[in-house]
C-alpha cells in the first residue's frame, strides 16, 4: 500500500449522467458493443481487461478476510489509532474501533470505490500487481488476503480529507465541467480519478478511461464497471440532460 489519497485529488461523483441500467449489485454503465465512433478527446490506456479486476465487486459476507483491521488503519492514519501494541498487532482505540464498525459496515454494500481507484493506482504504477503475485490486474485472485484487504483500503479513502471534501464540491459541478476535467486529468497520466454514478437507489463507482465525443455536447465515457469484470461499458453525457 503506497500512495493512495493523490489518486482521489480528482475524483467527480457525477448526478446528472444519464443513460444507465440498475444492475444486480446496483448501477452499470451501458454496454459498449459499437464501439468507439466519434472523435477520441482523452485515452489514458486503461482497459477493463487487463487493466480491471477479473472477479467483481462483492458485499455482505463475501471474502471476510478483507474487513478492515487495525493494522489496516494504522497504514491510514499512523500509530495514534493504537491504544498499545500486542506483538506485531495493533490494539485499536475506542475511536478506532468505532470507525473500522463503521467502515466494514459500509462495505457490506460493496467495496466498488476500493476496486475503482486501487485498478487506477496499478494503472499509474502507483502499486504493482507483483506484490500480490501477478503480471497484470486481471491475473490478481480475489484469495489473496492482503490485495483484498488493500482494496478495502482505498474504500475507505473516501471518507477522508482532502479527498471527502474535494470529492464533495464535484456533485454540483456541470457535466461539461466534468467532462472537461476528465479529459485533463486521463491525458495527464498523473492523478487518476474515480467516476461515481448515482440514482434514486444510490451510487456506484467506476474508472473512467476514454472520453469520447458523439456530437456537440454529447459524450461517451468508456468505464471500467467492477460489477461487469472484463467488459467495455460507457456513460452517455448530454450537455443539456439532468436526469437518470
Amino acid at each position: 500500500m503506497k500512495t493512495r489519497r493523490t489518486l482521489f485529488a480528482l475524483a467527480l461523483l457525477v448526478s446528472t449522467i444519464g443513460s444507465l441500467g440498475v444492475a444486480r449489485k446496483g448501477f452499470a454503465a451501458d454496454d459498449s458493443k459499437q464501439g468507439v465512433t466519434g472523435k477520441v478527446l482523452a485515452d489514458s490506456g486503461f482497459r477493463p481487461k487487463p487493466s480491471g479486476f477479473a472477479f467483481e465487486n462483492w458485499g455482505g459476507t463475501e471474502y471476510p478476510y478483507s474487513d478492515l483491521t487495525a493494522n489496516d488503519a494504522v497504514g491510514l492514519f499512523g500509530e495514534a489509532v493504537c491504544a498499545r501494541w500486542e506483538g506485531e498487532n495493533c490494539v485499536p482505540t475506542p475511536a478506532t474501533k468505532t470507525w473500522l464498525k463503521e467502515m466494514n459496515q459500509m462495505m457490506k454494500g460493496g467495496h466498488c470505490e476500493g476496486m475503482a481507484a486501487m485498478s487506477a493506482a496499478f494503472h499509474v504504477k502507483d502499486e504493482s500487481p507483483t506484490d500480490y503475485g501477478a503480471k497484470e490486474t486481471f491475473a490478481l485472485s480475489p484469495k489473496d488476503h492482503p490485495l483484498m484487504s488493500t482494496i478495502s483500503s482505498y474504500f475507505a479513502t473516501q471518507a477522508l480529507e482532502p479527498v471527502q471534501s474535494v470529492t464533495a464540491a464535484t456533485r454540483d459541478w456541470p457535466l461539461q465541467k466534468i467532462v472537461d476535467t476528465l479529459v485533463v486529468a486521463l491525458s495527464s497520466g498523473k492523478d487518476y480519478p474515480t467516476l461515481g454514478i448515482y440514482g434514486q437507489d444510490g451510487g456506484h463507482a467506476i474508472t473512467p478511461y476514454l472520453v469520447e465525443q458523439r456530437t456537440d455536447g454529447v459524450y461517451r465515457v468508456y468505464v471500467y464497471d467492477n460489477n461487469y469484470p472484463g467488459a467495455e461499458k460507457y456513460v452517455r453525457s448530454e450537455e443539456h440532460t439532468s436526469e437518470l
